[in-house]
């Protein structure tokens, strides 16, 4: 987990490496055009719950500036609790997992009540050797052709096949405005702090577009997650394949030693989410407020208690 504040000193520093953070400025409009930083992305902080979503990349690194440091802060914490972080290695999910928790309890919280579950992409097969290679095949699915393509993605499906790969990026307008519209900055800002061409853009978010930690055979897979787990890194898992068999494939030959081990259950109790997480489920507000001592008389409307909706599965 990276550091909750930075010195302007060590943001200098990260701003002359190839894959800068993006600046996120999220003063008023009118501080921004009175004195700005160049390449900052101005996004208010009262408009960032709306438009954070949508503008913002969860995988990229994003340093947020004001004018005193108070909103600046307010807005990274916020940032945080939307998942706006992206744990790379089990270092940084501990880390994140204890900080979660910790700021939990600091606001009279049970931490046990709050759960990290993060999404990891498997690559199984028989042999550890044969899920590196999986792995590998995978990474080549992303062939230039196909980057290329989805490159277009972050500029409203701008069509880049129609510009010379060999010259400078090209001039694409405002062609990602309304799409995602930080990640088109960043790529436009990479291409013109590197004075890269097409073709080394396409180049360079290939190399950097894949990746994942728990590869190897079915043992090797259940081993990595127990590890993860034991060790504080995650509470749980959301599952990502690309086909239904790589699903099949998980809950076939992965699922039956993690619960051989004791780590997953082979039943649920529950008809709920909540309580299959063995979550306390939050008194309903209306009870609470009927129970609060009446301050002056007046009328007390009721309202039914709304109660734990089931689970889809």
């Amino acid at each position: 987990m990276l550091e909750l504040e930075i010195t302007s000193e060590a943001f200098a520093q990260q701003r002359q490496q190839q894959h800068s953070p993006l600046l996120l400025d999220v003063r008023e409009p009118w501080e921004y055009q009175t004195a700005s930083i160049p390449g900052s992305l101005l996004m208010p902080m009262g408009e960032v719950p709306s438009r954070a979503h949508t503008e913002l990349d969860p995988d990229a690194s994003i340093v947020v500036m004001c004018h005193h440091g108070a909103r600046s802060l307010n807005v990274a914490l916020w940032l945080r609790d939307q998942g706006f972080t992206h744990a790379q290695s089990l270092e940084q999910a501990q880390e994140f997992r204890a900080e979660m928790r910790a700021r939990a309890a600091a606001k009279g919280r049970n931490p046990d009540d709050v759960l990290i579950m993060p999404g990891i992409f498997p690559v199984i097969a028989e042999t550890d050797e044969a899920a590196r290679a999986k792995a590998g095949a995978i990474q080549g699915t992303k062939s230039f052709d196909r980057a290329l393509r989805e490159l277009g993605r972050p500029f409203g499906w701008h069509d880049f096949s129609q510009y010379d790969l060999d010259a400078p990026f090209p001039d694409v307008g405002d062609a990602g405005e309304r799409s995602f519209r930080t990640q088109a900055q960043a790529i436009k800002k990479l291409a013109r702090d590197h004075n890269y061409t097409l073709r080394q853009v396409v180049d360079d978010l290939l190399q950097r577009s894949w990746s994942s930690s728990f590869v190897g055979s079915p043992a090797t897979v259940a081993d990595q997650i127990e590890h993860w787990f034991s060790a504080g890194g995650f509470d749980g898992i959301n599952l990502s394949v690309t086909t239904p068999s790589d699903f099949a494939l998980f809950t076939d030959t992965v699922l039956p030693i993690l619960r051989e081990r004791g780590l997953v259950r082979r039943d649920y109790d529950a008809t709920t989410l909540r309580g299959n997480l063995g979550l306390p489920a939050p008194e309903n507000r209306h009870t609470a407020a009927r129970r609060a001592p009446v301050a002056s008389a007046g009328y007390a409307g009721e309202a039914a208690g709304r109660e734990d909706e089931p689970a889809l599965a």
